[in-house]
């Protein structure tokens, strides 16, 4: 993956962490913590801004000391993360200037696409890429209610964590198909991406398992599984799962790290 690319998704997880912070800290308690070392263990103090008066914590308060602590850390961790986004702004608007030309030179109505495909073997497979995202496919018609997430292009998926994905593979380069109908023992299944491998060329199945809390799902999904191996779909050859619970949700970096795993290699 491209640094600028990258530093895309790095900005988009930023600005939802900045948003998220500064929603906690304005429910945090008023004041801020002091720690003073006695003996073994720590007196607490709470301060308050105006006046600088200090008022001590008893054991009892912890609850309140605990928050202060993370109110604490929250605070210098926006700053962090305001000052690391405002230099992937910086970065990303000067990249933006000055990759212009270059992309314009690899567009398609450009005369300069035809004579570089030879020197340069991806525009070939990008070509080929292009022709299978734009065939038509049987898709998913159960609950189209559910369809409540717009992914890149207009796309809509069931989950923000299924955009995320469909956002990293596009902007990967890596041509998919959502919920695209595949007949197994006369049976319809529709996995969540279908992709078709930029370098190999291979059927690669993804499946997302986002409600891995519920035990209705998890049995569900455990037959599910059970028939893509019965087709020769292998977790770690042709067959990608993620996990996701509700204490536990999609890691961005994890999904890059995947792509790049699995399809730039």
């Amino acid at each position: 993956m491209y640094f600028y690319e990258r530093a895309t998704l790095e900005k988009d997880q930023l600005e939802k962490e900045i948003r998220l912070l500064k929603d906690h800290l304005a429910k945090a308690p008023s004041g801020n913590l002091q720690c003073h070392r006695n003996g073994n263990s720590y007196k607490w103090y709470l301060t308050t801004v105006k006046g600088g008066k200090r008022k001590y914590l008893p054991k009892s308060k912890k609850a309140l000391a605990e928050q202060l602590a993370q109110k604490a850390y929250e605070r210098e961790r926006l700053k962090r993360c305001e000052r690391d986004l405002r230099a992937i702004e910086r970065y990303l608007k000067q990249c933006t200037q000055n990759c212009q030309y270059e992309k314009s030179l690899l567009r398609k109505e450009s005369g300069f696409r035809a004579l570089l495909k030879e020197k340069l073997s991806f525009l070939a497979a990008e070509d080929l890429r292009d022709k299978w995202m734009e065939e038509a496919y049987r898709r998913n018609e159960k609950y189209p209610e559910h369809l409540t997430h717009r992914a890149v292009g207009g796309l809509m998926v069931r989950s923000k964590s299924e955009a995320i994905i469909a956002q990293i593979l596009h902007t990967e380069g890596i041509p998919f198909r959502y919920e695209c109908e595949q007949i197994f023992n006369g049976v319809a299944v529709y996995p969540d991406f279908t992709i078709l491998h930029p370098i190999s060329g291979k059927m690669v199945l993804w499946e997302h398992l986002g409600l891995m809390d519920q035990e209705n799902y998890r049995s569900t999904t455990f037959r599910k599984l059970e028939t893509y191996i019965d087709q020769g779909f292998i977790p770690g050859d042709n067959l990608i799962l993620t996990w996701e619970s509700g204490g536990h949700p999609l890691d961005v970096t994890l999904v890059m790290d995947i792509v790049e795993h699995y399809f730039k290699t």
